[in-house]
């Protein structure tokens, strides 16, 4: 699966089934534009989280219903490390984060260092 596939499916599954058996509100699918061809991944805000001197958007976000929020990034079969750091980055901003990839493309390093 490719990155927009992988957003596509977290996106269907969030708003279906919620996460963690918790309902949400939401999700909100970042407004890129390699994003905003999909109308499926309605409604579209973008959420920055400032760090230093970047600033980052996480794929989707939303609401808990018990208030709290959650960021998800998402990555295909490549950079899997890279969406392990960018994940913990929005734990600066949000109660909840989660990577959500192509499952296949996960070895042992990338899942010991996303428990970590």
């Amino acid at each position: 699966m490719n990155e927009s596939e992988v957003i596509l499916a977290t996106h269907a599954h969030v708003k279906a089934r919620g996460i963690a058996e918790a309902v949400t509100k939401g999700p909100y699918t970042d407004a890129h534009g390699s994003l905003t061809g999909f109308p499926q991944l309605k409604p579209f805000q973008r959420f920055s989280v400032e760090l230093e001197d970047v600033a980052v958007h996480p794929d989707i976000v939303g609401r808990l219903d018990d208030g709290s929020h959650f960021a998800i990034e998402a990555k295909g079969t490549a950079d899997l490390l890279n969406g392990v750091a960018q994940a913990e980055r929005y734990g600066r901003a949000f109660h909840r984060v989660f990577l959500a990839a192509d499952g296949r493309a996960c070895g042992e390093a990338v899942l010991a260092d996303a428990r970590r």
